[in-house]
């Protein structure tokens, strides 16, 4: 195993990673706003708590894709065969594959109701 190989390895959970760090920030964050009646602040037609919310989804999407964009430039660099160029194919799909999670997920943060 070369040094580069375990930097590799944590490429496969980059997208994912993302997902789950934007995940918890959007949950606390959601949780603070209500404690704290953001909610009731209105900026416009949106309340600030979900413009914040709302921010923090597109936040994550971006990172999400600059990340597989990283590593799908990665992934074309590399001209060599073998163990390493999987790990970077299957994570770049893998990062691909979370921006739209990510959309998926955060979507309720246009839909549903901030706090009860």
């Amino acid at each position: 195993m070369t040094a580069t190989q375990p930097r590799l390895l944590l490429t496969l959970a980059a997208g994912f990673g993302i997902w789950a760090a934007c995940f918890a920030v959007i949950y606390a964050i959601q949780g603070l706003g209500c404690a704290y009646n953001w909610h009731m602040l209105s900026i416009g037609p949106l309340s600030l708590l979900r413009i914040v919310l709302l921010v923090l989804a597109a936040a994550g999407t971006v990172a999400t894709w600059i990340v597989a964009r990283q590593l799908s430039r990665l992934r074309k660099a590399r001209q060599t065969d073998g163990a390493s160029t999987l790990i970077v194919a299957v994570a770049c799909c893998a990062a691909y594959l979370a921006v739209p999670a990510i959309i998926v997920t955060f979507s309720g943060v246009l839909m549903a109701t901030v706090c009860n």
